[in-house]
């Protein structure tokens, strides 16, 4: 079996996504903060949707909004101007779920596919 870094997060979006065309496609750039064991401890994570669910998370998502992301993950490292070693932790979107409040609809993406969800 091959090894897997997969992960599956629910959290709130820091602020709208941010969209950059690259030549084969364009990609959303957004930030999730989840909530820790300890009262006040918060994580943030760095997403990124490319394609379909990119446009979708751009339409739809905004700050405060509750998402469900599922994905993988990786480690960018790269050096800063001074010389030091920097690191930071990447989601790279496959599924993402709005989470609406009791009462609203939750929308789902899934590869640019977008359900209602009937309950």
């Amino acid at each position: 079996m091959a090894d897997m870094a997969s992960v599956n997060l629910i959290g709130r979006m820091g602020k709208p996504a941010e969209t950059t065309q690259t030549p084969k496609s364009s990609v959303a750039k957004f930030s999730i903060a989840c909530n820790g064991f300890k009262e006040g401890s918060v994580s943030w994570f760095n997403c990124e949707a490319w394609g379909k669910t990119g446009e979708f998370i751009q339409k739809y998502g905004d700050k405060g909004k509750q998402v469900g992301v599922d994905g993988t993950i990786r480690i960018d490292k790269w050096k800063d101007q001074d010389g030091n070693n920097r690191e930071k932790i990447v989601v790279t979107v496959d599924n993402i779920q709005l989470i609406g409040k009791k009462g609203e609809d939750t929308v789902e993406a899934n590869g640019g596919a977008q359900d209602d969800i009937p309950f």
